[in-house]
């Protein structure tokens, strides 16, 4: 594997582990509704953790097409 196919492969990896961890906060702060009626919530951590989804995916897909290329080539070289 490359280089660039392991970094694409550790920024996938890290994302997604971020994440979860961002996705899990936001579950387990909870929401309340202060004395004012305002609604009081861990916003920010639902919209990073579906941001961080979104780049471990789109770093995920081009890691697969990077190693499907690669084999594609190796392949072709043999014959």
């Amino acid at each position: 594997m490359s280089v660039v196919a392991k970094s694409l492969l550790g920024l996938s990896g890290f994302f997604l582990l971020s994440a979860i961890a961002f996705l899990a906060f936001y579950g387990a702060s909870g929401q309340y509704v202060d004395e004012n009626g305002w609604l009081v919530e861990e916003f920010w951590a639902l919209g990073l953790g579906v941001f961080s989804s979104l780049l471990a995916a789109a770093f995920g897909l081009i890691f697969a097409l990077k190693i499907v290329r690669e084999r594609r080539r190796k392949r072709l070289s043999d014959l």
